[in-house]
Order: C-alpha cells, then structure tokens, then sequence
C-alpha cells in the first residue's frame, strides 16, 4: 500500500469523528510518521512565505442564508498556512489541508495547499499587491466588493515560473473569479500544468455527492446532502475551457497531480470524501498565458442564475444570455417558472431563442423580458435557456437578483452579471472621390476641389472630365471632354474649343501656356490643336503610333514647343523640345499618364499612374510611389519652380510631395 495514501485514508477515518483539534493533534503525528517511513516523499510542510493572509468581505459570510455574500481568503494562517478558506452561510467549504493553486513543472509540484501540502516544493515567494475595496491583510469587518493579486513564484533549473492571481468578488454574489496570468521562462523545455483544488468539505461537512455540468460551461459540483451546501468550480463563458476537472474522493488525484498528469473528467455521483479539482494544461512554450475560473457556493436546490455570454460587446450587437436552472435536488423536479427582466435600454434580439428546460418560454423579439413557465429539471443536473440581448446604446448594463420575478420552485441565485456596452469605432473618413478626370498638367493648384467641382458641375449628363490644367496662379482651372468640349472655372477664361469639330480620336489632355493666354489640347492619336497665345509646331496625327498619347506638356518660358507622352512611355518632342530619352519598349507595370519638363534645365520626368517617376536629361528623380498600394490612381505631376522636387497628384486632387516640394 502507498504509505502516503494510507495516511491519508487513515487521518480521514479518524478525523470524521474527532474535534477540529484532535484532528490537527492526528495530522501532526501524521507527518512524523510519514518522515519516518522509508520511501516516503513527505517534504517540509507548506508556509504563509512571510506573507500575511488577505481576505475580501472579511466581515461577510456569517449570515445563514447567504445575504452577507462570500468571504475569500488566500494564504490563511492556521494549522495548515497557505491554503484558501472560503466561507459561506457560516460554514467552510475546505477541510483540513483544504485547496489552493499549484503549478508542476516537469512533475514537480509547487504549491501550499491540497495535493501540495503534502508533496511539494513550496513557492520560491509569494507577493500580495493591488488591494480594492474591501480587500484586507488586517482582516476586520467590513463587507462589500474587492479585488487583490497574489504572485506565486517557482524556481526550478535556476528558471523562475511566474503565476499571477487577481481574484474578483462582486458584493453579495455566491461567487468569486481567479484571474490567471502565467509565464513560462525563456529556456523551458518542460511540460506545465496548473491545478486548483483540494479537500473539499461543503457546508463544513466532510462528505460530498459529485455533480458534473457541461452547459452553459463546465461546472464541477460537491454537495452535501445533510448541510444542503454545495461548493464548485467553473468555467467563465468565452475564455480558457478546463483540461479536467473531478468531484470525488478528495485523495484519488492526488499522486497524479503530484507527477503532472492528466485529472480526467470525473464526478462521483455517490457519497464520498468530499474532494475537487480543477486542471489547465500551460505546455511547455515559453511564453505569457491567461485563463479564468469561478468558484461559487450555493444551497441544495433548483437554482436560477443568469450571465451574460461576454464581458463587452459593441452597441448594437448581440449578446447571448444563458438562464440556468440548476437542480442539486436528487429527484426531478417539475412546474418551474420564472421571469428575467432585462436591464433598461436593453432588448431582445430577433435570433430564436433555444430552450433546454422545456415548458412554454415567452421571448418576444424587441421585448425586455423572458418568460418560462411549467418547465422542468432533471436531478442532480442543470438546463439552460439561451437567447440573444441588445443594447443600442453605449453603457454599463448589469443584471441582479432583482432582475428575477415570479419564481415558482425555483431559488433565485442570480449573481451580479455586468455587460459593458461600447459605441461602435468611428469608422475613417471615407476617402476623397475619385473626380472623373484622367490626366492633369500646370501649376500647383491644378486640383483646388472648388475650382474642380464647378468644372464638374458644369458637365453635360454622362460627360466627364479626360484632362484639367490651371491658370499660372492657380485660381482658374480648364477642363477639357473627350469631344473637346472646354470648361472653364475660377478666373479662367475660354480660348475655344474642339465641339463641334468632327475628331477623329478622344481628345486625352489639355495644357496651359506659360502666360495663362492659351491652351493646346491633344488627342490620343497624337493630333495637337492650339487656341489663344498657343502654337502649333507639328503633332503625331495620321502617323503610326505603337500605344495611344496620354498627355502634353508645353515647352518652358513661352519657347514655341511641346512633348507628347503615350501610354507605353514613348516621348514625342516638337518645336524648341528636345528628345532626351523614354520608357518606350520597356515592360511598364501600369500605363504612363503624364509628362512634365523641367523648366531649370533641359530634362523632364514622366510618371505612370502606379505613381511610377522616371527622369531623363538633366531631371533629377527625387522619389516616386511606384509599389506602393494606392487609393486613387495618379493621373499626373507638378513640378516645383526649382526643379528640385515634385508633386505627384492623384484622382481625389491629393498630393504627395517629394524632393523641396512641401
């Protein structure tokens, strides 16, 4: 027989019909036996680490019927230091060695209490910070809400495991939350696994009957039917699922979480000697995790409660609502009702709701209330009623037990559940319009959005703007159709048109004179047509063109000339204009859009409408957008006075900046 276990069976049998002090006076000599037998792992027993006890509600959990709520408190003093004592309607739900958190890293257990306490290696250090509310070291009798972390530290192979617990209780609610976070050191190689848990003794009493839930989460019960007091361990909705979770004989796991295996699920639906645990599986990566747990007392009973399926939701969206009808009764149980209301501003959603208790249930979409009459329950289990909950606007909405009515067999255990509702994110400004214009050429003003969207307006139905250009201060603008229909806005004035002339090809540009007293348009076969102070001096028209013309670009300080730019990158220069290269016969990724000439010297740069910039002659390249992810095509460029930079503007009328440009 394992010297250990047979102890433990022993110290039980005789402590069921001792006084808490003789059992403390068997326990001690318990322990000298086990230093003495051969074999045995008994190793120093557990401490509070130089730390003191912390409690939450310390003045809370004496009334008989639960209405001062529960007291937590972690790393108790006593004759076993370290474990948790929770205590509800006057009576404890740990025994002996009790429960509390262990980590076993590669098969060695750290830990203070439950399975640790009696092989273990005891934490390295054991901090309490962050007290809220009623939270204590000095105990005393205040009760109410409070908060607290604990950090557990365990070394091993010179590698420091970290475990942080923020426990949580909501005043008067039969529950509190373990809120986990762990990290695993750099350098692990080894398997790690959490367990919470231990001696359980509902009700004070050291016999427990095991109930197993798996909806709406995992719950693991032990209920003594003689004290009608149960105490369990949960699941919270949406986060960390359990890796096992038992409620039978308290010392059957107790090797196995001992060498860091695998607790199964288990629930031992006879009377035994009351035990539960709880197991999460960390791996071996190294790494922060988080996870959650409950822990909740209650009364023998078919017990409602009510939480919602997620902590924070966007307004608008909806959320599940779970009703649970849990029967710790170990009969059936028939003719139950009740009605849940929900918080105000809150409603019901449209998806069916789903009914795992049977009877009539009253949900009405756009209602604020849920209605279940003459359902039923099995024993020993639970069901559940689902449906969707909406709330429209942003806020803190929280049901109570004052959100339960008309409860027939049923008792309301419905706890403080809060939902917080946020405004939906502020979605981005929609992106400028692409205007309905193909190419642009001029001064920097090209694309003022007034001066376009009166160019615009003054559109013919299902006409569109193929080219604009601005006069040289930038306070007028042309635009030309692709019948040659010339538009003008701001102090530009018209010079004439190409509308009533027959084309033989869509006019694609148009480009302002130096003086602002003309304009040339040209069209995509490369014909070029002169109006006010602009001259003609040759074009590509009835010549034999590769790909079609795209833009025009005027010679610089009023010279008599012009380059064209077809779609291939292909330059054509006419008048004082000189050729200085071209893309003409190399792979483009997108077609060439326009050409500017670099009035400082005798280059000029084209740009195609992946924001691509190419520079011949004495241009010099001072960037471009070419790879990168555009919103708009660029449909040209604008040089600075300089010729030292650049803008490369797009269909919305937006410029990007590049070299002295600003």
């Amino acid at each position: 027989m394992n010297h250990e276990v047979y102890f433990f069976m022993s110290r039980r049998s005789i402590r069921q019909s001792l006084s808490l002090a003789a059992a403390v006076a068997v326990l001690g000599l318990t322990a000298v036996l086990l230093a003495l037998v051969p074999g045995g792992t008994a190793q120093a027993l557990s401490t509070q680490l130089g730390q003191p006890a912390v409690v939450i509600n310390p003045g809370g959990g004496v009334a008989s019927g639960g209405a001062d709520g529960v007291r937590v408190e972690v790393n108790a003093a006593g004759p076993w230091t370290g474990q948790d004592v929770v205590t509800w309607a006057n009576t404890e739900q740990y025994c002996c060695t009790a429960a509390a958190p262990m980590l076993n890293v590669g098969g060695t257990l750290f830990g203070q209490a439950g399975p640790a306490y009696w092989v273990s290696s005891d934490w390295t250090s054991l901090a309490i910070t962050d007290l809220t509310g009623t939270a204590s070291t000095t105990g005393g009798s205040a009760t109410g809400s409070g908060s607290f972390t604990v950090r557990y530290v365990a070394t091993k192979n010179a590698l420091e495991y970290v475990m942080d617990r923020t426990v949580t209780y909501t005043y008067p609610n039969d529950y509190f939350t373990d809120s986990y976070t762990f990290t695993i050191p750099t350098g692990n190689t080894e398997e790690v696994r959490f367990y919470q848990g231990g001696d359980a003794a509902p009700g004070g009493s050291d016999v427990g009957y095991g109930i197993m839930l798996t909806e709406p989460v995992r719950s693991a019960i032990s209920l003594n039917p003689s004290s009608q007091i149960l105490a369990g361990y949960r699941e919270v909705a949406g986060d960390r699922p359990f890796d096992g979770a038992t409620t039978q004989d308290f010392s059957l796991v107790y090797s196995t979480v001992g060498s860091g295996g695998d607790i199964g699920f288990s629930a031992n639906n006879a009377i035994h000697d009351a035990g539960l645990m709880m197991q999460w599986n960390l791996g071996s990566a190294p790494g922060t995790q988080t996870a959650s747990m409950e822990t909740f007392v209650g009364v023998q009973a078919v017990s409602l409660s009510a939480r919602f399926g997620s902590g924070s939701v966007e307004a608008g969206t909806p959320v599940a609502l779970d009703l649970s009808l849990l029967s710790t009764v170990l009969s059936d149980s028939t003719g139950l009702d009740y009605t849940l209301t929900l918080p105000a501003g809150m409603v019901l959603g449209t998806a069916a709701p789903i009914n795992g208790c049977g009877g009539t249930l009253t949900a009405t979409p756009g209602s604020s209330t849920v209605t279940l009459s003459a359902a039923a329950v099995t024993a020993a289990t639970n069901c559940v009623v689902t449906v969707d909950a909406v709330a429209s606007a942003a806020g803190t909405y929280t049901i109570t037990s004052a959100s339960a009515s008309g409860l027939v067999g049923v008792t309301n255990t419905v706890g403080t559940s809060t939902l917080t509702v946020t405004a939906p994110p502020t979605p981005p400004a929609p992106p400028a319009p692409d205007r309905t214009i193909g190419t642009v050429a001029g001064g920097v003003g090209a694309l003022t959005p007034d001066l376009v969207d009166d160019l615009v307006a003054a559109l013919d139905a299902n006409d569109s703007l193929v080219a604009v250009t601005a006069t040289p201060d930038g306070t007028g603008l042309w635009g030309v159709t692709p019948a040659g229909a010339v538009l003008t806005s701001g102090s530009a004035t018209s010079y004439g048109s190409l509308e009533t002339v027959a084309l033989n090809a869509p006019i694609v540009g148009i480009a302002a004179t130096d003086s602002g007293l003309g304009y040339h348009l040209v069209s995509s076969d490369g014909g070029v047509f002169a109006f006010g102070d602009a001259t003609f001096v040759g074009s590509m028209g009835g010549q034999p063109l590769n790909f079609p013309v795209t833009g025009l670009t005027p010679a610089c300080d009023g010279q008599p000339g012009y380059r064209l730019v077809a779609s291939d990158g292909g330059v054509f220069a006419f008048g004082g204009t000189s050729f200085e290269g071209s893309m003409g016969g190399t792979p483009l990724n997108k077609s060439m859009v326009g050409l500017v000439g670099d009035c400082t010297g005798s280059g000029y740069w084209t740009v195609a409408a992946d924001g691509g910039v190419f520079a011949f002659g004495g241009a010099e390249f001072f960037g471009s957008l070419g790879g990168t992810d555009l919103v708009s095509p660029v449909i040209g460029m604008l040089p600075t006075a300089t010729g030292s930079g650049y803008w490369l503007v797009d269909r919305r009328g937006q410029l990007r900046a590049f070299g002295d440009a600003v």
